[in-house]
């Protein structure tokens, strides 16, 4: 039997696929009734959409568009989470019930989480190339490191994303990477546990919370990559992505507006 292969963009409809039931499990889950097992699905999506990112980069004709996509991206879901936020309210600390300014900027956001990284990418590449400027670059890349820590889900890619960009997306590499990282989150969640969490709830509801370390279901994804775009190059399928990602959160917002 010839051994499956996946393109790009059959690994981006995978993700995206899994970025919306995780979305709607974490917002709708517990009025429909999901079991705990479904928080762990969408653990591999941002791992993949990281790799596809490093891919990107790599291979892109023209990075300037590509950046440009992203931080446009960025900056549209940025005015759709201020906007959500001002219309429900959830600017105000639920404890103090005071105004809250990290509250007021909450939200979804990937696209600024994966704009940072193509900064870090970029950052890496030059202190590689030893241009000269290596500690310049060094000193941008620093701040740029901490600001990643702050955006959705960057500091747990951070080790991840560093690994792509010093090695350049080595599918190897890549794999034994997640596969490291997704132990340590898994000692991790269960040292929290027994240090704390046992006395709430049992572990299997506890690693329905502190979940990463299901990202090591993006392995056998990454795998099956055959190092090729895919799809028909038509410019609907490069936009895919920064389409879907903010209109089913918009869906999302509006119906848990209403339902609450």
């Amino acid at each position: 039997m010839k051994k499956l292969e996946l393109t790009g963009f059959q690994l981006k409809l995978i993700a995206l696929a899994g970025m919306i039931v995780d979305h709607v499990n974490t917002h709708f889950g517990h009025h429909l009734g999901f079991p705990i097992w479904v928080s762990w699905v969408g653990r591999f999506v941002a791992p993949v959409f990281l790799y596809l990112l490093m891919e990107g980069f790599t291979h892109t004709s023209n990075r300037s568009n590509y950046f440009k996509r992203l931080y446009t991206g960025a900056f549209v879901m940025f005015v759709i989470n201020l906007v959500k936020n001002i219309v429900t309210g959830q600017y105000y600390n639920p404890l103090t019930k005071e105004f809250d300014a990290f509250l007021l900027l909450n939200g979804n956001n990937i696209f600024l989480t994966l704009t940072c990284f193509y900064i870090i990418f970029s950052l890496v590449e030059r202190i590689q190339t030893k241009d000269g400027n290596k500690w310049k670059h060094i000193s941008f890349l620093i701040p740029m490191i901490l600001l990643t820590c702050l955006t959705e889900g960057g500091l747990y890619l951070l080790p991840f994303g560093l690994v792509l960009a010093w090695f350049h997306g080595s599918k190897r590499i890549t794999v034994w990477a997640l596969a490291v990282t997704s132990l340590l989150f898994a000692v991790k969640a269960i040292m929290n546990y027994y240090s704390l969490g046992y006395a709430y709830t049992d572990l299997y509801h506890y690693l329905g919370f502190d979940n990463q370390f299901m990202q090591w279901l993006a392995i056998p994804l990454i795998m099956r990559y055959n190092g090729q775009r895919g799809g028909s190059g038509e410019r609907w399928e490069k936009d895919l992505f920064y389409m879907i990602y903010p209109a089913h959160l918009v869906v999302i917002y509006i119906l848990e507006f209403f339902i609450q």
